[in-house]
């Protein structure tokens, strides 16, 4: 029989507070990003004007996000795990171009990203497109 160091039974009243507890420097893991959570769910964000540098830097950053999931001994669906840009209409990029990685897979880019319940789209040459529920 083997010991179980850490668990939290599943639909407990005490699992979510302990989780919120247990991830609740998570801000801490990057000093550049931008990190919005609500429960289970945390939204990184990240601006530059040069697509190359923002490419670079989040990358840079998601690894060492991935640290401290790693440190904390939590795990991350990478296939769960999107990304969205939203960038100015006269600027063109190539979207085979945009790698951005994590743990050595490539996310998916997406042009609907749901935050916090509501559908943000991009891509469109109307304006900002949102959906809800």
């Amino acid at each position: 029989m083997l010991e179980l160091t850490c668990d939290v039974l599943q639909g407990s009243v005490l699992g979510p507070v302990l989780f919120l507890i247990y991830i609740n420097d998570i801000i801490n893991a990057s000093k550049i990003l931008q990190l919005i959570s609500f429960e289970d769910d945390t939204n990184i964000f990240l601006s530059d004007a040069n697509l190359d540098r923002l490419i670079s830097t989040l990358n840079s950053e998601l690894a060492c996000m991935s640290k401290w999931f790693a440190i904390n001994r939590l795990s991350l669906n990478v296939f769960k795990t999107n990304f969205i840009l939203f960038c100015n209409s006269r600027k063109r990029y190539d979207k085979c171009e945009i790698k951005i990685m994590l743990n050595g897979i490539v996310l998916e880019q997406v042009k609907c990203a749901k935050f916090f319940g509501v559908y943000i789209h991009c891509g469109s040459k109307k304006r900002a497109n949102f959906g809800g529920l």
